[in-house]
């Protein structure tokens, strides 16, 4: 069963303890929540389940999560399929010992027929096994005495033939308690009469002709008989295997797995249905039916090829750009020696300078050793920060001297993702990179004309970002966005790489008004006004944002400073 990573130490913690859905952390004692996991790990089991061990262990991984969405009721189903499996195979187990023809194998055969009556025809092939018994009652050696069974005692029974009044003589099995002492023998039903000492020797018969007759016929019966015998055995050991063999490649072939499988397990042929399961892998690879052949490579233990497919299909993404569905694709499955290859192949590719593949084999552990290489790849190759990110995310991305203090160098710039399409982000600065008059002129002031869409682009994109990361930075179309509540001339659409929200975007994307307020705020100016593109209500007017995060729609004129928080849009990586 899959590990999970304590949400407050980062303690991996085996969900195998939880209880209800719940683990402690052993380290901080925190509980946390694994439902969704173990209940993807139960279905995973009763999927693959085939025989009563492991419908039963589906069954116990269902009940650790009581009342979490339908495990109720498939633990119930998982138990009724372990009792059929537990029938069947007593069922089976049965008839092998009726295969075997003699005293014990039948008398086994009757117990587990009985502890099983009413399923299939046991109640008929127990029966059979009675009659067969009875068949094998005159074969015994003293010719005073026959074996018969009985149900009652679990045992042998000898009838003495010689008593007219129908009493019986138990035999003992092994799991009978000791024989009577000498002082009980006068208890037992039969009675045992002193044999005198010296006994009289009867006359020999003369042999006569009948008598040789009688012979022959004697011997062969005898023979006969054991002809019988042995065609018996040869049909039972070899003739009824051979067809219980066919019967199971036919169900195989049938695509019924779990019988077929049964029978050749009741023929010990345990490495023949590993075998057919490898086959069946193979076959589900090629049609590109990867959960399934990981499954059956699961059952029989080869790992290895199951976590090389994955690989391989993590390295066929990359090169498509499908990175999300590679990320996915990694932590979607926990073979064992998973985490092993997959190190192994990130390091030869960093040797390789392959960081992108290499940054999503690491993905998804907090291992010490796939920290370091993360790490190692994010300065080498920032662009992979925004791998695999989602709205609301913040990510540090390029660097600016925004403090005013050159001494400690420049500072590194947070971004928060506000929107995305298919192909990109949406990123608003989390702070503010300095303070700017919107235009030089008092009127006639638009975004595309503007001095601030100059200085931004100009001077500060350079600055902020190296070559590396500029990779990643959209040039899009910038819309000049009307005034919601004035009809002032917005100007004309542009494009650019470094931008300003407008009041629409802001209304859109910021709803709520502590959302739009800069924490870390380190522009000198006692205001904490910042602009937005959109006209005000008259011509020359800037909106802007207040302290208090709303949006002034009238504006104040445009050569003031305020302050400048801008967005940009990056390619989803």
């Amino acid at each position: 069963m899959a590990d999970i990573t304590c949400k407050n130490c980062g303690t991996v913690i085996n969900i195998m303890k939880a209880q209800k859905g719940v683990v402690i952390c052993p380290n901080c004692e925190i509980e946390n929540d694994c439902s969704e996991q173990i209940y993807e790990h139960a279905s995973s089991l009763m999927a693959s389940a085939g025989n009563e061990v492991s419908y039963k262990a589906a069954a116990e991984a269902f009940s650790r999560i009581e009342g979490y969405k339908d495990a109720d009721i498939y633990r119930d189903n998982c138990l009724e399929q372990a009792s059929v499996c537990f029938k069947d195979a007593t069922f089976l187990r049965a008839k092998t010992e009726m295969m075997k023809g003699d005293r014990a194998g039948l008398s086994f055969a009757c117990h587990l027929l009985e502890s099983i009556s009413g399923w299939k025809d046991a109640d008929e092939q127990l029966g059979i096994c009675k009659m067969r018994l009875e068949a094998l009652a005159g074969k015994g050696h003293d010719g005073s005495a026959d074996n018969i069974y009985s149900p009652t005692n679990k045992g042998f029974i000898k009838k003495d033939r010689r008593s007219g009044d129908g009493i019986h003589t138990r035999v003992k099995n092994s799991s009978d308690n000791p024989a009577p002492a000498e002082s009980d023998v006068s208890q037992t039903p039969v009675d045992i009469k002193e044999k005198p000492s010296k006994k009289k020797k009867k006359a020999a018969k003369p042999v006569t002709s009948k008598n040789k007759k009688l012979n022959t016929i004697i011997i062969a019966s005898c023979i006969g008989l054991a002809l019988v015998g042995a065609l018996v055995a040869v049909y039972f050991m070899v003739i009824t295997p051979m067809l219980r063999y066919d019967d199971a490649m036919e169900l195989i072939n049938n695509g019924n797995y779990a019988d077929g499988y049964a029978i050749l397990t009741e023929l010990g042929r345990d490495e023949e249905i590993n075998d057919n399961k490898r086959q069946r892998a193979q076959a589900h690879l090629e049609k590109e039916e990867f959960d399934n052949a990981y499954v059956l490579l699961g059952e029989v233990g080869d790992f290895e090829k199951a976590n090389k497919s994955i690989l391989e299909r993590v390295s066929a993404l990359v090169a498509e750009e499908k990175h999300s569905e590679a990320v996915a694709l990694v932590g979607k499955y926990s073979f064992e020696g998973f985490d092993d290859l997959r190190l192994e192949k990130a390091t030869s590719l960093i040797s390789d300078g392959d960081y992108d593949e290499a940054y999503i084999l690491l993905s998804g552990s907090d291992s010490p050793a796939f920290k370091e290489k993360r790490n190692y790849i994010k300065n080498v190759s920032p662009t992979l920060r925004f791998l695999n990110k989602k709205k609301g995310d913040i990510v540090t991305f390029g660097e600016l001297d925004i403090d005013g203090n050159t001494e400690n160098g420049s500072e590194a710039l947070e971004w928060k993702i506000i929107d995305e399409d298919n192909s990109s982000y949406l990123v608003l600065c989390e702070s503010f990179i300095d303070a700017l008059a919107f235009d030089g002129a008092a009127v006639g002031a638009t975004w595309t004309r503007s001095l601030i869409r100059k200085v931004i682009n100009l001077s500060y994109f350079e600055r902020a970002f190296s070559a590396k990361e500029k990779e990643v930075i959209i040039e899009k179309n910038v819309a000049a966005d009307p005034n919601p509540s004035y009809e002032t001339d917005p100007g004309t659409d542009s494009t650019s790489l470094f931008f300003i929200l407008s009041c629409n975007e802001v209304n859109r994307l910021l709803p709520d008004q502590n959302s739009r307020k800069v924490v870390n705020a380190s522009s000198e100016l006692a205001t904490r006004n910042w602009w937005l593109r959109t006209p005000g209500a008259q011509n020359g007017n800037i909106t802007f944002v207040d302290e208090e995060g709303k949006i002034n729609l009238e504006g104040a004129p445009a050569n003031l400073i305020f302050n400048v928080r801008p967005a940009m849009w990056v390619k989803k990586i």
